[in-house]
């Protein structure tokens, strides 16, 4: 098998939040913008924000970087398809690879053999993180454990070993949090998921069929990973094409569900999470002071990627530098 490439991402989290009734300096960040979308972040309710979602915000600001790692059957590609340089993760997308090529290319392929949680966790540890995000769903629809859904890392290329079970005990024996990034609503391996429009018809697709899909497949995985890996700091969805109000609040009421303390990100959609996040390659998010609760400056998270292995360009994946995409007043060290 090719090496793979791992794409990781430093994970910042900024503006500062305060309890009234903690003696500290007031915060002097007044970065506003408009949020991204139709809806501005701040739908959740006030009631969502429990003291321990509080106690994990707090946690979340102090940590301040943590580790996000891309990982999945398109990092032993290389960014590299039929001889062409493409994209990192999304090479399946832009590359138009049909699903059964894929599958039968990068998926069926797939035995990360030689990975090992701890030096996973020795490496976040030794960069001063206390947190760790890594893939269980990328949009190519590959389910990173052990999963119902028979298109998984255990079942379909007859690995057998569950990675997300093995870096999660690590995790807790070591104290460090754990989240995982799920991307809710693209799904280029199913024909009800956004995104595919080569071997299915439309990039969006048909209510009935996203529907369908998010119910059959993205529901009972939500569930899975709240369930079976033991406490989750965070749920990291991604791209919330076609999420309505309705589909956000199911996913925001199974993770408080089984997962009292873990926090969501707003690109579960619609305006619903417990925390901002930035748009991609290194632009600010909105930092909009309405959606501020009175007691709670709500912080945002943004992220800057890397590769492990040297590619040209970091796979043509545009970088920017942590200075030039921070708000006044925030300096990473």
């Amino acid at each position: 098998m090719k090496p793979a490439l791992i794409l990781l991402s430093l994970t910042l989290i900024c503006p500062a939040w305060t309890y009234a009734q903690e003696k500290e300096s007031p915060n002097t960040i007044d970065y506003v913008a408009q949020t991204v979308g139709k809806v501005d972040f701040g739908k959740t309710a006030m009631s969502a924000y429990t003291p321990a979602i509080r106690a994990n915000m707090k946690q979340l600001y102090q940590d301040k970087i943590g580790l996000f790692v891309h990982f999945g059957p398109y990092a032993q590609l290389g960014g590299v398809w039929k001889g062409r340089r493409v994209a990192a993760e999304w090479i399946m997308k832009r590359g138009f690879i049909p699903v059964k090529e894929y599958e039968q290319h990068a998926a069926g392929l797939f035995k990360p053999e030689k990975f090992n949680a701890k030096q996973w966790v020795d490496i976040a540890e030794a960069a001063g993180m206390s947190f760790i995000v890594v893939t269980a769903k990328h949009h190519d629809g590959f389910a990173m454990y052990d999963s119902v859904h028979p298109y998984n890392l255990v079942d379909f290329a007859g690995f057998g070993r569950d990675i997300l079970k093995e870096l999660s005990v690590e995790c807790a024996q070591r104290d460090m949090n754990l989240g995982f990034y799920y991307s809710q609503s693209q799904d280029w391996h199913e024909e009800g998921g956004v995104g595919n429009h080569w071997d299915f018809e439309g990039v969006t697709k048909p209510q009935d069929r996203f529907d369908a899909y998010f119910q059959e497949k993205v529901v009972p995985q939500v569930e899975e990973l709240t369930k079976n890996y033991g406490d989750i700091f965070m749920i990291w969805f991604d791209t919330p094409i076609q999420m309505d109000d309705q589909k956000c609040q199911q996913m925001m009421d199974i993770v408080a569900k089984n997962q009292p303390s873990a926090l969501v990100n707003s690109r579960l959609g619609g305006g619903y999470g417990h925390f901002d996040v930035s748009i991609d390659n290194g632009m600010t998010p909105a930092v909009n002071k309405a959606t501020w609760l009175p007691d709670l400056k709500v912080p945002w998270q943004t992220h800057d990627g890397f590769c492990l292995q040297p590619v040209p360009d970091c796979l043509l994946r545009r970088r920017v530098p942590l200075e030039r995409r921070t708000p006044s007043g925030w300096h990473h060290p």
